[in-house]
């Protein structure tokens, strides 16, 4: 079900994308998340279909406003750091070793 929505909200913004000629990785994720629930409760209460477009045209406008850029600096690379530790390594289920950790005291 929530893949549905996400690609229910992506085809909104694509759609927004295309009218507004913006690339669709800068539009707001967010921002269409937040306006596609309070223009949902205006299209469902107008059964007039031209009031409708018009909605759906205000929706798409709305998202449009909120673009977001080419954030500098964000970006990580895409390996692993591995860090040495002094600790051994776990080798029995952690239940066990409590127990003998604990008749240890």
């Amino acid at each position: 079900m929530y893949l549905l929505v996400y690609n229910l909200i992506r085809l909104i913004l694509l759609q927004c994308a295309l009218i507004y000629k913006i690339y669709p990785r800068n539009l707001s994720f967010m921002a269409a998340l937040q306006a596609i629930p309070s223009f949902y409760r205006a299209l469902k209460m107008n059964k007039d279909k031209e009031i409708r477009q018009i909605l759906y045209q205000c929706l798409l406008m709305a998202i449009a406003q909120h673009p977001i850029g080419n954030r500098r600096g964000r970006y990580e690379p895409r390996e692993v750091k591995r860090r040495p530790k002094t600790y051994k390594l776990l080798l029995k289920p952690r239940i066990i070793v409590k127990q003998r950790l604990l008749a240890r005291r």
